[in-house]
């Protein structure tokens, strides 16, 4: 949001003028962003020096997939060898998702671009949808429980079905703060095996002066017809939102992790989940107590045993960091030209590939990717490289199991400021 308000004024010139760099440190000061700006001073000098190691660095094979966005708005199917036994196929799909989460059996429920606020309903291996229900609202996420429960998110309000194929009935069953909040698509609702579901809010109000706190953790005992609020990290002086909510079954944890001033990871101490339990902060570690020591991770994936976290520093320095424990992490620098692009979404495809999205939109320079890893997040591998001021490319499939199709939006950006959206399905075709 900072450097959205500055950046015409501040990014694009050598020498601000005094006034552009007086305005810019007010609002340091103003947004509570002091300790922030203070590690991308460092994190920016130290790769100008070149301190960092060169293994610090994150590998980025450029070499495997050759294809470009442009290729991609031209042709409606590429076919691509990642190696002896398996082929990645993107291709343009039947139906024209905006976003889409699979339920268990396969099924896909979702909006098109064409009806952003309707939700219609494909059959697995079927080509053709059928429309299910009509929201007040853009559909801005989707959640699938392991019953088969579903949850869609539209104009700040949270909606539930048992609905099958056919069914038309949805029922609203929590109001978020606002009409902007929502829960992140693909990452900020979860729930553990014992079917404790809970939601985390991310919204971005400027209200007097100040954030407007968001960051409220919403749980539920009974399948999601009740609800309660929990909002314990307003007592940790987190002023924003919440970024990631995600159980993971290897660790038997549940993690958060919140923006935007101090941007820490908190993992639950034990497995007891009831709505005093998550509501008390004595029930939660950190283990940040500085900025720099990073967190408040935008993007999660565990294959196996392992953790991958993307991080946000939208124009700072970004990183790839993965655990096996929450206890010790390992730190990947994103090397340029895609530093500065923060991490918006992780996937995994049953194949167990990591695929992750990252995103600047200030400068051609300094560009965006799709990728996706291989080997738990230790190299990873270019599909597209991309400007951020031309398109924007969006992971919009979810799924609580791991599906062999992942589904991407692309946004391209015409002169008139018109947006083109186009929907690609990228198969893992053959074994890992």
């Amino acid at each position: 949001m900072l450097l959205d308000k500055h950046w015409n004024h501040l990014g694009k010139r050598k020498i601000p003028s005094p006034m552009v760099l007086i305005h810019f440190i007010a609002d340091i000061f103003r947004t509570g962003k002091i300790e922030e700006i203070l590690s991308f001073v460092v994190w920016e000098f130290m790769h100008r020096l070149r301190l960092f190691k060169k293994s610090s660095y994150l590998v980025i094979n450029e070499k495997l997939i050759n294809v470009t966005i442009e290729d991609l708005l031209k042709q409606d199917e590429l076919v691509f060898d990642v190696s002896q036994h398996s082929k990645i196929k993107i291709e343009t799909p039947t139906v024209s998702w905006h976003i889409l989460c699979f339920d268990p059996d396969g099924n896909i429920w979702g909006s098109t671009i064409a009806d952003k606020n309707i939700l219609f309903f494909q059959a697995k291996g079927k080509k053709d949808s059928t429309k299910v229900f009509e929201f007040p609202g853009t559909i801005r996420a989707i959640y699938i429980s392991g019953q088969g429960v579903i949850f869609v998110c539209s104009k700040g309000k949270l909606y539930r079905s048992e609905a099958k194929a056919g069914s038309t009935s949805f029922e609203c069953v929590l109001s978020f703060l606002a009409d902007d909040s929502i829960f992140r698509h693909n990452n900020t609702f979860t729930e553990t095996p014992g079917g404790f579901l809970l939601i985390g809010e991310y919204v971005i109000i400027w209200k007097s002066n100040r954030w407007v706190f968001g960051a409220i953790l919403y749980s539920s005992d009974d399948s999601g017809k009740t609800w309660e609020k929990s909002e314990f990290l307003r007592q940790a002086d987190v002023n924003k939102h919440i970024h990631l909510v995600r159980y993971s079954p290897a660790l038997k944890k549940l993690i958060l992790t919140e923006g935007d001033n101090h941007k820490r990871i908190w993992v639950k101490k034990d497995d007891l989940f009831s709505h005093k339990s998550v509501d008390n902060l004595a029930n939660w570690k950190t283990f940040t107590k500085h900025h720099i020591q990073m967190g408040g991770y935008t993007a999660m994936a565990e294959v196996n045993k392992k953790i991958v976290f993307g991080s946000d520093y939208m124009g700072g320095t970004n990183f790839v960091v993965t655990t096996e424990d929450l206890e010790k992490y390992k730190r990947k620098i994103i090397p340029d030209p895609w530093r500065r692009g923060w991490i918006t979404n992780m996937i995994v495809t049953r194949d167990n590939k990591i695929w992750a999205t990252s995103m600047y939109m200030y400068s051609s320079k300094n560009r965006s990717i799709l990728m996706f890893s291989q080997d738990e997040g230790e190299t990873w591998n270019k599909v597209l490289d991309y400007d951020g001021t031309k398109y924007l490319v969006d992971i919009i499939s979810s799924s609580i199991k791991n599906q062999d199709t992942l589904y991407i939006k692309i946004r391209e950006y015409d002169k008139a400021d018109n947006q083109l959206h186009i929907t690609k399905a990228i198969s893992c075709i053959g074994k890992a």
